[in-house]
């Protein structure tokens, strides 16, 4: 829980800095992409 914790403190103090933005969305990805309700 701790990681998605700091992945959205990551984004809501980031939100104008598009490369943490996508570095943040790639890391959501990797962590979610063997789940069936979490297709990229």
């Amino acid at each position: 829980m701790q990681v998605i914790v700091d992945l959205i403190d990551d984004v809501i103090l980031n939100y104008e800095n598009s490369d943490i933005l996508e570095s943040v969305a790639i890391k959501v990805n990797a962590m979610m992409h063997d789940l069936p309700l979490f297709k990229a």
